[in-house]
Formats: structure tokens, C-alpha cells, sequence
């Protein structure tokens, strides 16, 4: 498909409010990327490795306690306010309590998990902790998402990753403490949220807050349960490894894998980019020709195909670039992250892959496979970690993540029957990632056959497959 052809697919999905919207979200995400690598930089600079470790623990547990506390709310909450639009203000109202009494609930397992894992960890955890409770106004969001108005908010975000960007710098001379840059954590999440917030109360049409109703906060725990489930178990599967390792391994060990981790998310980050600009191509794909054509298929396995080699191509450079950048940037004491980054980098591909599934799964319903797949990466993210920390250290963590990655975004789709809360519904999605990672030889197999292909469809024939059964 060519770049004119890919553009007006999209024009024919989005209007030119949705284009714009979905533009300013991109910013966003992007400086809040690259800020969040400039605040890792500062912080393990600026602090021992240990307190390095001991900050990036009771971040992550924060992170963990953020997917209970936001409700599994997101895409659920736009379309409750777009399904009863009279009543957007008591919905609002009950997004807030909602996420109000589940942050009380995550910051008390957070300090929990704290006090099991390392009694050291169980002040910083709490001080951090109080995050969740700023971030519960966040559900204001919804209502600009349901708008196709979120450009405001983009901006409002922007400015404060920004700010708060500059005050860690400025803490790394002047205070360079764990103490400081945890408060700084708060500050941000405050911040952030409050502006939002006002934002919210401020903009033309915007309904304010309705009296709190706690059946109506119900009503939406009740649809919400399966996202808020998948949400942690997604965050367990990207953060369990840190907060192991300081029970098994030490604050330190901790300090030098975060270095590494940090890197990888970046990497990480890249599918979501990729899949932004290519799931409208395939929403259109999927309503022009249908879910169960030829051309539907053959463009799924195109976005496969090609995930999975950009996935292939970025952990190869990374693979030989990774260790100096982290001395350039770190330092020498970090230099055991190198081995830790070079084992990460091998699970791209299935991270490109699984993001396509990700979206191919929105288009298709299968959400309750999702819940499950989530919840089998975190379980062998978790399991794996607790036998290799003590055995092989960081690398041991590390080795676990690529495992749970492979499993989650893969392996599971092979499992269980079609009806079950097992991968057997995503069973066509795991004979395209097969046939994705053995792209090359299918090229070279086409091209033997037929001649090389000219039209940008990778040989694909009206059936969506390549020319010959099997991969």
C-alpha cells in the first residue's frame, strides 16, 4: 500500500477533529517518553545506586497500585458518558469516588507489598503512594477522549512533565536526596491532575461534577472488573521484576536492572507508535472488505509481518549500541545493565507483535482473552523471577521478562478452545505471528515462485495467504 493510499484510508475513519486529537495525544506521549528518560538519567546520577534501586521500587509498586486506583475505566468511561450524555455529570462524579475508594484500597496493598518485600521500602512506598489520590481527578479525561477534545489537556500535560523536569534537575544539584525526588513524584501527579481537573471545569459545555452516586460507582465497577483486572496484570508483568529483585537481590541489584529497564521501555513504547499509525488502516481495512475477506487477512499479516522485523531491526542496533550508550549516559557503575538490555531486547519482536494483536483484539471483541493472556504473562513473569533472582541475579529478572512477554503476546494464543476464557479465540493471530517470524523465507519462497512482487502485498493472493499452506 502506498503512503497516498494508507493516508486516505485514514481520512475515510477519522475527520479532521479526530485527526488533530489523535495528534496532540502522540505529543504528548512522546515528551512524556523522552522527559521520564531524562528524569531516569538525572535520578540515577544524581543518587547512590541503592537509592537509585529503592526509588525505582516503590515507583514501580505505584505504578502497580495506579491500575487498581484508575478502575479500569478509560475506554469504558468514554462510552458511559457517550451511551447517557444526560447524565455525564453524576458519571463523572461516579468515575471520581470509584477511583477515590480503590486508591485507598492500592495504597494500603502497596505499603503491604512494601513492608513483605523490604521493611526499608515501606516509608518511601507510602510517600509515594499518596500519588494515587491526586490521580484519581485523571477521570476527567474521559470526558474530553468522548469529545475528541483531549488537545487542551495534551497541552496542560506537556507543561507539566516540563516544569517538573526542570525542578529534578535543579533537585539533582541543589538536594540530590530519595526523599526529593519522591516528593517531586507527588508533586507531579498533583499537578498534573489538579490542572486537568480545572480544565475540565473550565471548558465550554463541560458538565462539573453531579451528586456522588455510589450505585452508579458500582454500576461502573460492575463492566469495568475484566479491564481493571487486565490493566494489573499488564503493570505486574512490566514491574514485578524491579520490587522482586529488592526482596531477593538487594536495593543496589535493583538500581543497575532499572537502568536497564528504563532503556527497554523506551524501546517498548515504539509498537505503540507503529500501531497508532497503522490501526486506523486496518479499521478500514475491516469495514471495507470484512472481517472474514481475503484483503482483511492479507493486511493483518502485513501489520504482523512487519511489526515483527521492525521489532527485530530496533533490538539489533540496540543489541550493539546499548552498552556504550548506558556508560555515556549512567556512568561506569551501571555498566552491568548492558547484559541485562541485550537479554530485554530479544523479546521485541513478540512487544511489536503483541500491540497489533492488542488492536486487532479491540476490532474483533475478544477482550476477555486479553484479561487472560495479561494474567498468564504475569503469572510467569512473577513465578520465573522467584526461581532465576536467586539463581542468576538481574540476568535471572531479565530472562524472566522475555519469557513473560513471549508467553503473553504469543504462546497463549495456541491455548485452550474458542468458547473459553483461553487463547483458542486468538488461534488465528498465532498462525500470522508464526508465519511473521519466518517473513524472510516466505519472500524468498514467493519470489522463487512468482517473481518479486510490485505491489507492496508481500506476494499475499486473494485467499490472505502467501502462495502455499503453512508458514
Amino acid at each position: 500500500m502506498t503512503a497516498a493510499a494508507w493516508w486516505q484510508r485514514v481520512r475515510r475513519v477519522l475527520g479532521r477533529r479526530e485527526l488533530r486529537s489523535a495528534s496532540f495525544g502522540s505529543a504528548q506521549q512522546t515528551v512524556s517518553l523522552v522527559a521520564s528518560a531524562v528524569v531516569g538519567v538525572v535520578v540515577a546520577r544524581a543518587l547512590t545506586t541503592s537509592d537509585f534501586g529503592l526509588y525505582s521500587a516503590v515507583v514501580s509498586l505505584v505504578a502497580i497500585g495506579t491500575a487498581v486506583a484508575n478502575g479500569g475505566i478509560g475506554t469504558l468511561g468514554i462510552k458511559i458518558l457517550l451511551d447517557d450524555p444526560d447524565a455525564q455529570n453524576r458519571s463523572v462524579s461516579a468515575f471520581l469516588l470509584l477511583r477515590e475508594l480503590l486508591a485507598v484500597v492500592a495504597f494500603l496493598a502497596l505499603v503491604g507489598v512494601a513492608q513483605l518485600t523490604d521493611p526499608a521500602t515501606t516509608v518511601p512506598a507510602a510517600v509515594a503512594g499518596l500519588a494515587l489520590f491526586a490521580k484519581g481527578l485523571d477521570c476527567t479525561d474521559a470526558w474530553f477522549q468522548s469529545r475528541v477534545r483531549t488537545g487542551a489537556v495534551s497541552l496542560v500535560r506537556i507543561g507539566v512533565v516540563l516544569v517538573l523536569l526542570a525542578a529534578r534537575v535543579v533537585a539533582a544539584l541543589v538536594s540530590p536526596t530519595i526523599t526529593t525526588f519522591l516528593l517531586l513524584y507527588v508533586a507531579e501527579a498533583v499537578l498534573s491532575a489538579g490542572a486537568v481537573a480545572l480544565t475540565y471545569l473550565r471548558s465550554a459545555g463541560s458538565p462539573g461534577f453531579g451528586r456522588p452516586q455510589p450505585r452508579r460507582a458500582w454500576g461502573v465497577v460492575v463492566r469495568s472488573w475484566p479491564l481493571l483486572l487486565a490493566n494489573l496484570a499488564r503493570q505486574i508483568n512490566l514491574r514485578a521484576d524491579v520490587v522482586l529483585l529488592v526482596g531477593l537481590a538487594g536495593t543496589g541489584a535493583a538500581g543497575i536492572y532499572t537502568v536497564a529497564a528504563r532503556l527497554s521501555e523506551i524501546a517498548y513504547f515504539l509498537p505503540i507508535v507503529f500501531t497508532t499509525a497503522t490501526f486506523p488502516a486496518l479499521l478500514a481495512a475491516r469495514r471495507e472488505w470484512g472481517a472474514g475477506s481475503a484483503r482483511y487477512r492479507a493486511t493483518v499479516q502485513r501489520s504482523y509481518d512487519r511489526a515483527c522485523w521492525a521489532g527485530v531491526a530496533i533490538a539489533a542496533v540496540t543489541f550493539v549500541l546499548g552498552p556504550p550508550v548506558i556508560d555515556l549516559l549512567y556512568g561506569s557503575r551501571y555498566g552491568e545493565a548492558a547484559g541485562v538490555l541485550r537479554i530485554h531486547v530479544l523479546a521485541l519482536p513478540f512487544v511489536f507483535m503483541s500491540a497489533v494483536l492488542g488492536k486487532w483484539v479491540v476490532a474483533e471483541g475478544h477482550l476477555l482473552q486479553t484479561l487472560s493472556r495479561q494474567a498468564a504473562g504475569a503469572l510467569v513473569n512473577v513465578g520465573l523471577n522467584l526461581v532465576l533472582i536467586p539463581a542468576a541475579g538481574i540476568r535471572g529478572a531479565a530472562v524472566a521478562t522475555v519469557a513473560s512477554y513471549v508467553v503473553s503476546s504469543y504462546l497463549f494464543t495456541f491455548v485452550g478452545g474458542r468458547r473459553g476464557v483461553g487463547g483458542g479465540a486468538l488461534l488465528p493471530a498465532g498462525v500470522q505471528m508464526t508465519k511473521a517470524l519466518v517473513w524472510p523465507l516466505r519472500l524468498l519462497r514467493d519470489r522463487s515462485r512468482r517473481g518479486p512482487s510490485t505491489d507492496g502485498t508481500d506476494g499475499a493472493t486473494d485467499d490472505g495467504t502467501t502462495g502455499a499452506a503453512g508458514p
